[in-house]
């Protein structure tokens, strides 16, 4: 069974305090801060303290992802803007990636197959898990800022994702020229591989705990 927990973080720079620097965040851990009720907003660096990478949601309304640690503005056309370091963040999560399997992937592989085979490797749906599919997509569909589609033709690039311990599942992708990315709606492989990491470790951060605590004693 995976090991999971709950922080409760008081102010944000007591986040970013407790989290040290990257090099001593654990391998096999996920790192993940949900929306908070309220607006509470942790900054697009803070990736860097838990992960190599991660993906999240910017809190400005026009969406956003983050990759490396490294935030992007999401545009209607499906355009990925570099965003500042200090630009807040809505939810997110990050991993420090180490590939337990690495395999070549047929062209025509799509999401569906890509679910299936996560859920293959890792059959314990409660162990969460992180994978990577790099390489060329014949054809690839994002979520746009706007709540629309955008087509990527022979996008090439990485996919990222992570499946968390209730089973659910969220992808990212980003191009290798770092233009264009958002949120996956269907992708479909020309030329890739797929990587996983079992993260048995899953630590949930409520940057707004403090807050609503604040608030009850009122």
């Amino acid at each position: 069974m995976p090991r999971t927990a709950s922080l409760l973080l008081a102010p944000l720079a007591a986040a970013v305090f407790a989290a040290g620097c990257a090099s001593t965040v654990p391998y096999d851990q996920i790192t993940s801060w949900p929306s908070v009720p309220g607006g509470s907003t942790f900054p697009a660096y803070t990736f860097r303290n838990h992960g190599t990478w991660g993906a999240g949601e910017l809190s400005n309304g026009r969406g956003g992802l983050v990759f490396d640690g490294i935030a992007y503005h999401r545009l209607r056309n499906g355009q990925a803007l570099p965003a500042t370091v200090t630009d807040p963040l809505a939810s997110g999560w990050a991993v420090r990636f180490r590939a337990d399997r690495i395999e070549a992937l047929p062209a025509g592989f799509d999401e569906i197959a890509l679910f299936a085979r996560v859920a293959e490797a890792v059959p314990d749906k409660s162990m969460p898990c992180a994978f990577r599919v790099t390489g060329v997509f014949a054809s690839l569909s994002v979520e746009a800022a706007d709540g629309g589609e955008v087509h990527l033709p022979r996008a090439a690039g990485s996919l990222y994702g992570r499946r968390a311990p209730d089973g659910t599942t969220q992808c990212w992708f980003l191009s290798s020229d770092r233009r264009n990315g958002g949120k996956v709606a269907a992708f479909r492989v020309a030329d890739a591989s797929l990587a996983i990491d079992l993260c048995p470790s899953f630590l949930t951060i409520h940057l707004g705990a403090a807050e609503a605590s604040r608030q009850l004693r009122r």
